[in-house]
């Protein structure tokens, strides 16, 4: 078993409480929890994988605070993927009905999401939610062989013992989907079709950052202009020529998931490779209402759930797709939102002779 500990922040939390609230009634704390879960492996899979390798079938759901209708949660390689988060090790390893090619196990502390679920919006939660949280512990992917048909259990490693994070669990160095994980923790650079290096990489283990043409990072909130790139991941026709970052997913510009195939497939552009997508929305369908309001949940910090607060007033539509290096960062709504000029003004943008 591979364990992994992960510390979610107030970002984190946000995506799993703007997801909550989608579903009705008014217990959500276990909802929260299924979705930190989620976020924990999310995480792991960032940081270890290349994007092309896995895809999260619920991560547009959680940015959007949507309901999910997803079969499975994650796809590794070939391998369907379903996450299992409990905060007591008896129930931990009692997984019910499992039709995936591999589990994912979560342990979450008892009482790591009460205060959470107390909120009564975003912003809410982001001004009254304490900056750290106990951590989420993931303790290993099994393969469906390992769990017993007739009672879908696990062979427990310490029934009625320790607490989930003193389990006696070793690193493992490979997943069980046979990619070894050293193999990835390593630079990789990415070329287009002619041979021109895309842009300038950063990585923390295999992690890409969404990094702008001009090498600053994006975050929900970023303000972007086009490239020439924009066309390697879209038809560019309607890409905003000024636009606010409202999502960064972690999954390759210009392709989308096969379900059947269990694969990214290039879609409306020239190529997909590991540069992430971003989805970007034209200021002017901004009113300065929505932009007071992302800039407020920036200024917290909660990033995340930006994209949760625009699908709120915005048709899908409206936010179009590219990738991260196929834009230049003019700026952020954290440092301009309290400037004389509005970002919504055209006196606030650079020039063309500027850039």
């Amino acid at each position: 078993m591979i364990r992994y500990q992960f510390a979610p922040d107030r970002g984190h939390h946000a995506l799993a409480w703007g997801q909550a609230e989608a579903y009705p009634g008014d217990d959500n704390i276990q909802k929260i929890k299924g979705n930190l879960a989620e976020i924990a492996f999310y995480e792991f899979c960032r940081h270890t994988l290349p994007i092309e390798q896995w895809h999260w079938h619920n991560g547009e759901f959680l940015r959007r605070a949507e309901q999910e209708y997803c079969e499975h949660d994650f796809t590794i390689g070939q391998n369907t993927v379903d996450v299992k988060g409990r905060s007591r090790v008896k129930d931990l390893f009692d997984l019910e009905s499992i039709d995936s090619d591999l589990v994912v196990l979560v342990g979450i502390p008892s009482d790591l999401a009460d205060d959470v679920a107390e909120a009564e919006n975003l912003l809410d939660f982001a001004r009254r939610g304490p900056a750290d949280y106990d951590p989420v512990v993931i303790l290993g992917l099994v393969d469906q062989a390992d769990i017993s048909p007739e009672s879908h259990e696990l062979d427990h490693p310490a029934p009625g013992g320790p607490r989930i994070e003193r389990l006696p669990l070793k690193p493992a160095g490979q997943l069980p989907t046979g990619i070894a994980i050293e193999d990835w923790l390593q630079h990789h650079i990415e070329f287009t079709s002619s041979g021109d290096e895309v842009g300038q990489k950063r990585y923390e283990g295999i992690r890409q950052f969404h990094t702008s043409s001009n090498g600053e990072m994006l975050l929900p909130g970023s303000f972007v202009t086009p490239t020439d790139r924009v066309g390697l991941y879209t038809d560019g026709e309607d890409f905003p020529a000024r636009g606010m970052v409202v999502e960064c997913p972690d999954q390759p510009a210009g392709a989308t998931f096969n379900e059947d195939v269990k694969r990214y497939e290039t879609t409306g552009g020239i190529t997909h490779g590991r540069t992430p997508a971003i989805g970007v929305i034209a200021i002017e369908h901004l009113s300065e209402e929505v932009c007071e309001e992302i800039g407020q949940l920036c200024e917290e910090h909660v990033y995340p759930a930006v994209s949760q607060l625009i699908y709120s007033h915005y048709d899908d539509s409206l936010v179009k797709f590219t990738g991260s290096s196929a834009v230049r960062k003019e700026g952020h709504i954290r440092s301009t939102r309290f400037n004389s000029e509005s970002p919504l003004s055209n006196s606030w943008w650079p020039s063309t002779e500027d850039q």
